[in-house]
């Protein structure tokens, strides 16, 4: 089935929604650099950026980083997902427009998705092959191949919507609600986390509450 995914291609690619997409992508990415008052390469650059921030008065808080290697490695917190960056930023809204500027021009997965999803499809009748390596993480789940990974699209993406199905198919979407989180509960006895799971329990909740010491809801829509 993996190997007929990319060998008999049944997707069809909306080429001129992609395209689009891309359009409004590098846009969006170009205003937020322009108005950062900084070129790209200053605002991707390490170094450089922390440079910029000190000379505002702001310190870059240094984060552990380790390697294989060099296990006490470290490096400054400037990852959009890093609790330091994210608290470091909303204690300096007065330059938003470098925290800004520094994610766009860090943040191009998206463009480069776009333009292999485009040359991986069919000029002609737009089909586009799903590269996927069988067992490719340590799960045993599918992993990405061809630089793609047509399992993380984002859920309402142009990129997930430009994949159509072919004259009389349809495109049905399934998911597997916490199945790696269920199975692994199953498997090694801790049946307290069934119950949980089978009961609606947000388990993501539950372990949060208990590190951060108050009532977290991950779905709420004030935090």
């Amino acid at each position: 089935m993996t190997i007929k995914m990319f060998c008999q291609p049944k997707f069809v690619l909306d080429r001129e929604r992609i395209k689009k997409y891309k359009k409004t992508l590098q846009t969006e990415r170009n205003k937020k650099i322009l108005e950062s008052g900084l070129s790209e390469t200053v605002l991707a650059s390490q170094n450089k950026f922390v440079e910029i921030v000190r000379s505002h008065g702001v310190e870059v808080p240094i984060i552990p980083s380790p390697t294989a290697k060099n296990p006490k490695n470290t490096k400054p917190a400037l990852g959009k997902a890093d609790i330091e960056f994210i608290e470091m930023r909303a204690r300096h809204p007065e330059i938003e427009h470098l925290w800004a500027g520094r994610i766009a021009a860090k943040s191009n997965n998206n463009l480069k998705r776009c333009d292999r999803f485009l040359s991986h499809s069919n000029r002609e009748k737009h089909f586009i092959a799903v590269f996927l390596k069988y067992a490719g993480a340590l799960t045993k789940r599918w992993s990405g191949g061809n630089s793609s990974n047509f399992q993380n699209l984002g859920r309402g993406s142009d990129l997930r919507y430009a994949l159509k199905a072919p004259p009389k198919h349809k495109v049905v979407v399934r998911d597997l609600a916490n199945i790696e989180g269920r199975v692994n509960a199953w498997f090694n006895g801790q049946f307290d986390k069934c119950e949980q799971f089978a009961n609606g329990v947000d388990l993501y909740n539950e372990l949060a509450s208990d590190i951060f010491g108050y009532p977290v809801d991950r779905k709420a829509k004030v935090q």
